[in-house]
């Protein structure tokens, strides 16, 4: 189509973050506001209108600002960084409310909105390091990400000068306390890795020390990850009652259970990849914890009803529980829950499903600035 005016309040009003996808699928998210009016080619591609090459703001937002990062407007990853961090905030409380019905108790923001991060995961094409553009399967080159922590970006620097012209696949970098660990994944071959030969570093966060690896989960955000774990622990102490016995599902490498091991007699920590059970038995060596116990179970698709405690805490990943884990969650009746996520989509959805629980209070963290996403804590009660 033709170069035309859109007024954005339309599409605002359809509703922002639009979809379950982590990438925005209408007009409005791609680098404007609510009450402005912009410029641009529209298109439609599966059945959903698209905005590119906004080339004039008629109307300006009150919240504008000009994007720090050169590759804004091309990368796939960051959808705030036009606009001022008081109104993202404003943005996801406002799109939580919407899904859970009413506001969170608090919105903790981010200590930091860039190099943050802890993590870097971009692709390779033909030796070029970064990221895919929206709409795009191409990849651009990034040689510094605004998000990423000065360790990752430095690293990453110097990648460029050690991948070879013809590599196809995937790099990912985890910092550390002491520098960064970092692998390489050709296309076409396997991830799969043994312990011995795993590389991981040490993070330290409120007296507990983590083994992290570019293979295993730990959370994003450096600067907010010790105000997510007290709020945690806060939560459990105000609801926990005479429950000793704790279940952390999705315990990755024991971020929350080992944070927690000095309010239960016994915590059961239940995952599925051996490398971060490896990783949370040494972190639990190195904190002289011994009231953990970790089980490899596929959690999505073995029974799990066998797992005995009386205190729940799940942390899943995006997609949230399947069937099966919401059955032993109804089955067991829990008298209280603590449910932790990164997208409200799923979280929203799961709740509802769990009908014999309230939603009792819920916080959310920005965990993710100048991205869509944020970390969602949430209360969970038993109905009589």
């Amino acid at each position: 189509m033709e170069n035309e005016l859109i007024n954005i309040d339309y599409y605002y009003k359809r509703g922002f973050f639009r979809g379950t996808s982590s990438r925005y699928n209408h007009i409005n998210t791609l680098y404007t506001d609510a009450g402005e009016i912009v410029e641009g080619e529209v298109f439609k591609k599966k059945g959903e209108y698209y905005c590119r090459n906004i080339n004039k703001i008629v109307k300006s937002s009150d919240y504008r600002e000009t994007p720090p990062c050169r590759y804004y407007l091309n990368c796939g990853g960051c959808v705030f960084q036009h606009l001022s961090y008081e109104r993202e905030l404003e943005l996801k409380k406002n799109y939580a409310e919407k899904f859970l019905k009413r506001p969170p108790q608090e919105l903790i923001p981010s200590p930091k909105i860039y190099n943050y991060r802890n993590k870097l995961e971009f692709d390779i094409n033909n030796g070029v390091i970064g990221m895919h553009p929206r709409l795009s399967h191409r990849v651009i080159q990034i040689k510094n990400c605004y998000l990423m922590n000065e360790k990752i970006n430095s690293r990453l620097e110097a990648l460029f000068s050690e991948i070879e012209d013809d590599f196809y696949g995937e790099v990912r970098i985890a910092s550390h306390d002491e520098g960064v660990v970092c692998r390489l994944y050709p296309k076409y071959q396997t991830k799969d890795i043994d312990f011995e030969n795993l590389d991981y570093g040490v993070k330290t966060f409120n007296g507990i020390d983590y083994y992290i690896s570019t293979d295993t989960f730990f959370q994003a955000n450096d600067f907010i990850i010790p105000l997510w774990l007290e709020k945690i622990k806060e939560l459990v102490k105000k609801y926990r009652g005479r429950e000793k016995k704790l279940i952390d599902l999705f315990a990755g490498i024991g971020t929350i259970s080992l944070y927690l091991h000095d309010l239960f007699e016994e915590i059961k920590a239940v995952e599925n990849n051996p490398l971060s059970i490896n990783l949370a038995h040494e972190s639990m060596k190195n904190n002289n914890i011994k009231n953990i116990k970790y089980k490899k179970i596929d959690i999505y698709n073995q029974k799990i009803n066998e797992i005995k405690g009386n205190f729940l805490i799940v942390n899943p990943p995006r997609s949230g529980l399947n069937k099966k884990n919401i059955s032993f969650i109804k089955e067991k009746k829990f008298n209280k829950i603590v449910y932790s996520s990164c997208n409200i989509n799923s979280f929203s959805d799961n709740i509802k499903k769990m009908d014999n629980y309230e939603l009792k209070e819920y916080f959310v963290f920005d965990m993710f600035p100048r991205t869509p996403h944020f970390e969602i804590v949430g209360v969970l009660i038993r109905k009589e």
